[in-house]
């Protein structure tokens, strides 16, 4: 094959492995094969020690060999950012191979072609070596062969540690994602021991309104979404108590809950802010939206009749303030909260009994 067919094949087979061991493997392979020599290794850069650590060798043991920068022969191609290609080693006074040996068969070597891995920005990233155990210099055109893989190699080489670090990151990101469900798995629990409810009306507390409100405001700051509160409280509610009692109170606040409930979705949220006063929480709903929904609850409790034991206790209504966020008024949740409050007695002072929608 001729030699460019052989790069152009090199070039896909390193370009599509994305895995760094077998990648150094195919590097080591192909560079053995193209340039007929007996041995070859394949230093990397490690920052750390200051030193190129041998990752894989073919015809030779590496016993996890590391060179200083600034010694031998792959030093001296690492400091320089040159290839260096050397007819006899044995005559260079630059050889550094004392732990490359197999203490029981040292191999000779001789003739050696070592080129840098060296990206666009003459960062080094490693150095690739090539030995033949006699004489026999490597040529002019093998010179361009190796200079051809180190380019090919070393965009593939970093493709392939981009890819060990993001294979790394994800990793660690599953750990911290397993270990933030585990706490808030922990956290649910808790929630649940601590009760988010009323008791009286199974509505949840104001604390919990509290927190939603906080959420729900910074998904709307962060993604935009649109969100509105109901304010509402019954009307006359004190003289309720006052003329009926307590208990008949009680009882009217328990009905109301419950025939509020049928008219919210899934997603809406309905607190007791105190008293007889109330809280609608509706995610995704505008101003027009919450306003329909204030006028249907309006009706629906105007045309219920509220019983206590045999005692049925008429003109039981409502008022209802509404208040949408609105990103061009840049309200923080107090003010939202502050425009139902206002809007819901602004209804009282109308007349009760109607809603009202905060400007």
């Amino acid at each position: 094959m001729p030699a460019i067919e052989r790069l152009l094949d090199i070039a896909t087979q390193l370009s599509s492995e994305r895995d760094l061991d077998r990648l150094l493997n195919l590097i080591i392979e192909q560079t053995t094969h193209l340039l007929n020599a007996d041995r070859t290794s394949l230093f990397l850069v490690n920052g750390d020690e200051n030193c190129l650590e041998a990752k894989i060798a073919q015809g030779l043991q590496t016993k996890s060999f590391k060179v200083p920068i600034d010694q031998g022969v792959i030093g001296w191609v690492a400091r320089h950012r040159e290839l260096l290609n050397i007819e006899d080693a044995q005559l260079d006074s630059r050889l550094y191979l004392a732990k490359f040996e197999d203490d029981k068969n040292p191999y000779p070597v001789h003739s050696m072609l070592c080129v840098p891995l060296l990206d666009g920005n003459q960062q080094l990233h490693g150095v690739i070596q090539a030995m033949r155990s006699e004489v026999a210099p490597f040529n002019r055109e093998e010179e361009t062969l190796i200079r051809a893989v180190a380019s090919q190699a070393t965009v593939a080489i970093r493709n392939a540690l981009l890819n060990k670090q993001m294979e790394e990151a994800n990793a660690e990101l599953e750990q911290k994602v397993a270990a933030r469900t585990e706490e808030l798995q922990r956290m649910n629990q808790e929630l649940e021991e601590i009760s988010v409810t009323d008791a009286l009306t199974g509505a949840y507390n104001r604390r919990y309104f509290n927190q939603l409100l906080m959420h729900e405001k910074l998904l709307a700051d962060r993604y935009g979404a649109v969100f509105s509160l109901i304010m509402f409280d019954i009307d006359y509610f004190k003289k309720v108590n006052d003329t009926q009692g307590h208990d008949a109170g009680d009882a009217v606040l328990r009905q109301l809950i419950e025939n509020v409930r049928p008219l919210l979705r899934d997603c809406d949220f309905l607190f007791r802010y105190g008293g007889e006063e109330f809280v609608i929480l509706l995610p995704h709903t505008g101003q027009n939206g919450a306003s329909i929904l204030a006028e249907r609850l309006r009706e629906k409790i105007d045309g219920h009749h509220f019983k206590h034991g045999n005692l049925t206790l008429k003109d039981i209504t409502i008022s209802l303030g509404v208040a949408a966020w609105i990103e061009s008024r840049s309200d923080d949740a107090e003010q939202l909260l502050q425009r139902a409050d206002q809007a819901l007695y602004a209804a009282k002072n109308g007349g009760r009994n109607q809603v009202f929608c905060a400007a």
